[in-house]
């Protein structure tokens, strides 16, 4: 499953753009500052939506919802539009099919004014090519330090900070197998220059297996697949 949602109100006037997994985020113009790579290939499919505090406002008033796959809406792919006097939607017919390194977004657009600001919350399904699979998908804008070792949440969102001390983003984890960690940056580090992200178990135990390392002046994605 893919949970996904604001406490923030929806733009009457603009299009705008949030995480696909999204625990405390907020709708922005910016699409780039909402990517989330995909780390394995599948589909996903079964979109619902639920707004909030209100309906758009009267007809033909509506917002309509899409799933962006690399900054683009896919054909015949999951778009939910809710119109005036209804708080929910679906689209239950289409399905997306994504493949490892693919960069994820959702976007809302105002159709015909609203006359309603509302929150939205989302839901999909995830199934993936190899059974078992599933994800854990993250980003923040957050400035990475350009000396010091800090440390994040797993699932980090929108503003998730990086934080020195590593105890401040411990998050529990099940009995799995974590693999494929995919990066992606903003802006590459520079000539000579690097960052090196690196999956930690908490608590003192370390580094886990996975380890990226994006280096230069045109670098902006780097992987760990093994």
């Amino acid at each position: 499953l893919i949970f996904a949602g604001a406490p923030d109100w929806l733009s009457k006037t603009a299009t705008e753009y949030l995480m696909v997994t999204s625990g405390f985020d907020y709708w922005s113009a910016t699409e780039d500052d909402h990517r989330q790579v995909c780390p394995t290939s599948g589909k996903i499919k079964n979109l619902y939506v639920k707004l909030l505090w209100g309906d758009p406002g009267n007809d033909p008033d509506a917002y309509r919802f899409t799933l962006r796959v690399n900054g683009a809406s896919p054909a015949n792919g999951l778009v939910v539009t809710i119109v005036a006097n209804d708080t929910t939607g679906d689209d239950t017919a289409h399905e997306v099919t994504v493949a490892a390194g693919d960069v994820l977004t959702l976007m809302c657009e105002p159709l015909e004014s609203p006359g309603s600001t509302v929150w939205a919350f989302m839901g999909m399904t995830f199934v993936a090519d190899t059974d078992g699979e599933s994800l854990i998908l993250a980003g923040t804008t957050n400035d990475l330090h350009n000396t010091d070792t800090e440390y994040n949440l797993l699932s980090t969102f929108w503003i998730s900070s990086w934080q020195a001390d590593e105890s401040l983003v411990y998050q529990m984890g099940q009995e799995c197998t974590l693999k494929k960690l995919y990066v992606l940056l903003s802006a590459a580090p520079g000539d000579g220059k690097s960052y090196t992200f690196t999956l930690r178990k908490g608590d003192g135990l370390g580094d886990g297996n996975l380890a990226v390392t994006i280096t230069g002046a045109a670098t902006t994605t780097g992987n760990d697949l093994v």
